[in-house]
């Protein structure tokens, strides 16, 4: 079977060519919960339209089948809805406990998109909190707070997460994303004549 293109017809639809136009997913791993934002964009600096978001939920009381469980559901997000490619928030390891259940809900999620043949990459927490909301050490706690003063939206904190990483990868893919050059303010000596 010939290599197919993971854009969905919908995006043709919509007169966008298949090489402008992207369907990305972006993921905030949790052991129990898993917020995801979906979104196409094009080859223009006018932003991106959003798909879906929501929250994958498993209150399975084995981990194992928590983490079967939503590395199932990412799975069909991808088939069902066309996704090209996945940016995933990198983990923080400052948090007592958890690090093994994460590792492995990645690693299952991770596979899950190999197999797909879906390119995934990571975002640093304070990347796409410097990106985005303009502080990268902005403790998670003030996030919500920032997504409804800055843009207006409102959602759950999982959820918020995935629309951070999203508009982070949007921006890096755009470009947008490098920081301003200090500019070095001349020696005091040098001004003394001003």
């Amino acid at each position: 079977m010939a290599a197919m293109s993971n854009m969905p017809q919908n995006m043709e639809a919509r007169g966008l060519p298949e090489e402008e136009a992207i369907r990305y997913l972006a993921l905030d791993l949790g052991t129990s919960r898993t917020g995801y934002a979906v979104a196409d964009w094009g080859d223009d600096l006018n932003g991106f339209e959003k798909v879906s978001q929501g929250v994958v939920e498993s209150k399975h009381p084995d981990r194992m089948e928590r983490v079967v469980e939503i590395a199932d559901t990412i799975h069909r997000i991808v088939s069902d809805q066309g996704v090209g490619e996945v940016a995933i928030e990198e983990y923080g390891w400052a948090a007592e406990g958890g690090q093994q259940a994460m590792g492995e809900v990645r690693g299952a999620v991770c596979y899950v998109l190999k197999m797909q043949g879906v390119p995934y990459r990571t975002i640093p927490i304070s990347t796409w909190k410097r990106l985005v909301l303009g502080k990268g050490s902005l403790p998670k706690d003030s996030v919500k707070l920032e997504f409804f003063r800055q843009y207006g939206i409102e959602a759950s904190q999982d959820e918020l997460d995935a629309v951070g990483v999203l508009m982070a990868a949007w921006m890096q893919w755009k470009g947008l994303d490098a920081k301003p050059k200090k500019v070095r303010r001349p020696a005091k000596s040098v001004m003394e004549g001003f």
